[in-house]
């Protein structure tokens, strides 16, 4: 059976995101939580999966943990041109008219994996 790992941080989005998760992939699912500065729960993930899913994680993946995984996927809340922590807050600071959100595959460098998917929408002017 294959196994999807959900990495998450501990706050109401990723609530969301790991209750969706639990819906679409079932028994199937490892969903780890945690906060900003926890160590990383290597002795939580599985030897091998076939997903790693990392949704507003907490954590930098090893390369270790990224090559125990057939595909590993980041949820990016921010564009292309925003990576890192913090986008939304540079995005309103640099007064950017246009963000978004991107889905790209993880390597060890991170925000530097192939982009999957980049969805832009427009900053409003009282933002």
């Amino acid at each position: 059976m294959e196994k999807v790992v959900v990495l998450t941080k501990r706050d109401a989005w990723s609530e969301k995101a790991g209750q969706l998760a639990q819906i679409v992939f079932g028994d199937r699912l490892v969903w780890i939580q945690g906060s900003v500065g926890d160590p990383f729960p290597k002795e939580a993930i599985p030897p091998r999966s076939d997903y790693l899913l990392s949704f507003l994680s907490p954590w930098i993946i090893p390369r270790q943990v990224l090559a125990t995984a057939k595909v590993s996927i980041n949820f990016h809340p921010a564009s292309r041109d925003y990576p890192g922590t913090g986008c939304y807050n540079f995005c309103l600071y640099e007064g950017a008219t246009y963000y978004g959100a991107t889905c790209h595959h993880m390597v060890e460098s991170v925000d530097r994996g192939k982009i999957i998917e980049e969805r832009r929408f427009r900053v409003l002017d009282n933002e």
